[in-house]
């Protein structure tokens, strides 16, 4: 009997699947040991005292809270392309404002309500620290009821539920905030990114939980349209950890994080990753591209240096006004420039392996606006011809400037 049920227990374990994330509450560097690899710690190991109290901890709404709640001000984000009606300032006690009154670095950590100052040695690290200005965050505690938007998963407004198949990406109380990203017991259900994440989130998974790059809502433009099978979706080349392109091995796999982060943003507006090497001198849009695409040893097998074909026909790269916007209109009046954003689709590109005939876009351009030739006003969204890009600056923009322009070694004035 005992036989069979051993028998009966190893094939029922056998077919079971895989555990595939860290169980419990497997804290990490909140265990704040120096064991744990956190730059604030303790001596020993004081644990959940940290964070909760069992008896005389902050009452109310929290759940037995014992760090000193901060009560800074923030800066939250905006952008024109955020289509929601803004950020509240996190309710004090709730949700994201516990996780705010360590990692705003207004409170120090230890500062707890039931036993005074717990000692620590070190300090919070710039990476985990936000200060009040949180306008390079992605948004969380959103002004309710959220409005609905094209790049966003059908269920999201209407159902107040993510796309994930998972169920651990969530609204929390139909809102956005830190718990429906990150889960404050665990720091390696991911086991690459090891940030606390409620999910793996490689290939852009997390992302895709709220955002749809398919969706089609009422005629509104999708800016993610032509993600799914483009060349940044699909590629392999391996990044360098020196390029600070996300925590992933490819391309592929880091999706969305090539290009965006989640905080500490320096380019607020859409969250973009700054250059690597450094570019300050350079616009945010034309940076975000710059660390793959300006050669260097950074990305394995290399992408096209596009950075050094831009230098050689001295197409004028944003500055001082005249920066790039993705909210600004295809026919650029009074903005002339020339980003790399302008004539691709980061979230639509595909490389080129075979050029269609002429004046046919290439596949690097899909999913592009352009102008109609036909009146020079009419937006082609994408556009199906090369020059029809081209139309957005050199057509009838009223911001045209006349300078003498060489061309097969024929001198014509641009008007």
């Amino acid at each position: 009997m005992k036989w069979m049920l051993a028998s009966v227990c190893a094939v029922v374990l056998a077919q079971s699947p895989a555990i595939a994330q860290a169980p419990g509450d497997v804290m990490g560097m909140h265990n704040l040991t120096l064991s744990s690899g956190a730059s604030v710690y303790s001596q020993g190991s004081l644990g959940c005292t940290f964070c909760h109290a069992p008896h005389s901890g902050l009452g109310g709404v929290t759940p037995l809270w014992n760090q000193t709640l901060s009560k800074a001000t923030y800066t939250p984000y905006t952008s024109t392309t955020y289509n929601d009606q803004g950020n509240a300032q996190p309710t004090l006690g709730t949700t994201s404002s516990l996780c705010l009154s360590c990692h705003d670095g207004t409170v120090a950590v230890g500062q707890s309500a039931a036993y005074g100052t717990l000692p620590v040695t070190g300090a919070m690290n710039s990476i985990d620290s936000f200060g009040s200005n949180l306008s390079g965050t992605h948004p969380f505690s959103l002004v309710l009821p959220m409005k609905d938007a094209s790049n966003l998963v059908s269920s999201l407004v209407s159902q107040g539920k993510t796309a994930d198949p998972t169920g651990a990406v969530t609204l929390i109380k139909g809102n956005i905030e830190c718990t429906s990203c990150h889960n404050p017991h665990v720091q390696g259900i991911d086991r690459i990114a090891q940030n606390f994440l409620v999910r793996d989130s490689s290939s852009g998974q997390m992302c895709l939980a709220c955002h749809d790059p398919n969706r089609v809502l009422q005629g509104q433009p999708n800016p993610l349209a032509g993600w799914t099978n483009s060349i940044h979706q699909t590629a392999t080349n391996q990044p360098s950890t020196n390029a600070y392109v996300g925590s992933y091995s490819t391309v592929a796999l880091n999706a969305c994080t090539s290009c965006h982060m989640d905080h500490n943003s320096t380019a607020p507006a859409r969250l973009l990753r700054p250059s690597t090497p450094s570019a300050p001198s350079v616009d945010p849009v034309t940076q975000d591209c710059m660390t793959c695409h300006n050669g260097g040893t950074l990305l394995s097998p290399a992408a096209p240096n596009v950075m050094a074909e831009i230098a050689k026909i001295s197409h004028p790269l944003p500055a001082g006004t005249n920066v790039h916007d993705a909210a600004e209109t295809p026919l650029l009046n009074n903005n002339r420039h020339a980003t790399c954003v302008d004539c691709h689709s980061a979230h639509g590109s595909n490389q080129v392996v075979a050029f269609a005939a002429p004046p046919a876009v290439r596949p690097s351009q899909a999913n592009t606006a352009g102008i109609s030739a036909n009146d020079g006003t009419t937006v082609l969204l994408p556009a199906v011809n090369q020059y029809e890009t081209c139309l957005r600056c050199h057509g009838t923009s009223i911001g045209l400037l006349s300078f003498p322009v060489s061309l097969q070694n024929q001198e014509y004035v641009q008007t």
